[in-house]
């Protein structure tokens, strides 16, 4: 018989009737219940006495062989087949004597085994399939596309993203489904950083994901959203991908050493320093704030996801392979990204001469300020702006270029950036939406 097997963070327990849950939902009944399930055929016995508990916050699956009886069990439990013996309960009711479809209304669902019958819908609209039967509008509202329509869709939406974003799969799914309406799309995942799809496997495999794209055909039709180097691109683009934050203050402090063969491409050392909220807004206990105030650490030593971004793009600058040093740490602070950059200089060059490159590279970009090593700058000077604030400094006693990037990582290390991206992208001014000064103190 097909074992039932969990993946979850919170460990499993037993429960009296010897059926394993999560810990975490010891206090909820179960979502679903098989109890001594079994089913004949013509006398021949396909399934016997299978039991199965899912907690209300678990993810499960069936694993065995060809010819176990995995799909017969997940015909039994949404009532395409009426089993011979045993119970079924969904959120603890008995579904003895139910239709598909009234089972389907307490949410229990399948999809068909071969995906290609719906290969012309996106991953969303699969996702809604499973949600037909609780959709609230009559045929005419449908068909009329009268308001009760429009606001079962946005439900079904949210609830497709919601269930999507458990897997970190909601950018992949929604893109296709916007484009193919005509709308222009800023992804804020990293889904559509990358043009190639080994690119993208590699960002994925650092994350710890499953690197298969689910829209490998928008590869290559996506631009990199950073204005600063891709202006021209974004404007004539319909699919951007909005950059990592850390990504960001990278490469706006190093593209104009790169593009100008300031420093040499293999000696780079990021040193990255981001607030609390870079890590997004889901609770975790090392965020906790006796866990966190007074507490720096790093982070992703073996391999941090923006590194994909920074190489690439400082290679296209400097117009040869980029390997870095990356190193992540976070700050008690809310928000906020200061990244010290390093690099070998090629040449003897004062800072006077390195200002002017970096300057003039710059000269086009109103979200984008130079300073010299004597300025007075920080985190508090950006927070709450779509700027970025560059220091930059020679140390000709060690034949070293040091720059110090500093941007507010949910701005133009994200939300800002993303409007100064649609700004682009619909032909208005860069900075619209978008002139706001330091919040500081």
């Amino acid at each position: 018989m097909a074992k039932v097997y969990s993946k979850n963070e919170s460990p499993l327990v037993p429960l009296p009737t010897n059926a394993f849950i999560p810990q975490r939902d010891l206090d909820k009944s179960p979502v679903l219940e098989a109890k001594h399930l079994g089913i004949d055929f013509g006398g021949l016995t396909a399934v016997d006495d299978f039991n199965l508990t899912i907690g209300r916050t678990e993810i499960a699956g069936l694993i065995g062989p060809n010819g176990a009886g995995k799909t017969t069990v997940f015909n039994l439990l949404t009532k395409v087949y009426q089993p011979t013996r045993g119970t079924v309960l969904v959120d603890g009711m008995d579904t003895h004597g139910m239709t598909t479809a009234q089972v389907n209304r307490l949410g229990v669902a399948r999809t068909f085994q071969n995906i290609r019958l719906f290969d012309n819908l996106s991953v969303e609209d699969n996702v809604k399939l499973g949600m037909h039967n609780g959709i609230k509008y009559g045929m005419m509202s449908g068909i009329l596309r009268l308001p009760s329509y429009w606001r079962q869709e946005r439900v079904a939406h949210e609830r497709a993203m919601e269930l999507l974003s458990i897997f970190d799969m909601e950018g992949m799914a929604d893109a296709k489904a916007e484009l193919a309406k005509g709308a222009k799309v800023i992804d804020y995942s990293g889904d559509f950083r990358f043009t190639t799809l080994d690119a993208y496997r590699d960002y994925a495999t650092r994350l710890g994901k499953d690197p298969t794209h689910l829209s490998p055909e928008l590869l290559g039709t996506n631009v990199y959203g950073l204005p600063e180097l891709h202006r021209a691109e974004i404007a004539r683009a319909n699919l951007v991908g909005n950059p990592g934050c850390f990504a960001t203050s990278c490469i706006l402090g190093l593209a104009p050493a790169l593009k100008n063969h300031l420093v040499a491409p293999h000696s780079l050392v990021c040193d990255c320093k981001s607030g609390v909220s870079g890590a997004g807004k889901k609770a975790k206990p090392q965020f906790h704030f006796p866990e966190r105030l007074e507490q720096v650490n790093a982070y992703r030593l073996g391999g941090h996801q923006h590194v994909c971004e920074v190489e690439r793009e400082l290679s296209l600058q400097g117009g040869e392979d980029v390997k870095l040093i990356f190193t992540a740490q976070v700050l008690p602070i809310s928000r906020g990204i200061l990244s010290t950059l390093y690099g070998d200089l090629t040449r003897d060059v004062a800072e006077e001469d390195v200002l002017a490159v970096y300057r003039a590279f710059y000269g086009d970009s109103a979200f984008v300020r130079v300073l010299p090593s004597t300025a007075e700058t920080g985190t508090m000077s950006v927070r709450g702006t779509n700027r970025c604030e560059i220091v930059v400094s020679v140390d000709p006693r060690v034949g070293k270029l040091r720059v110090v990037s500093i941007i507010d990582n949910l701005m133009k290390g994200q939300a800002g950036q993303a409007l100064q991206n649609m700004n682009v992208m619909f032909g208005f001014p860069e900075n619209t939406g978008l002139n706001l000064p330091g919040m500081y103190p």
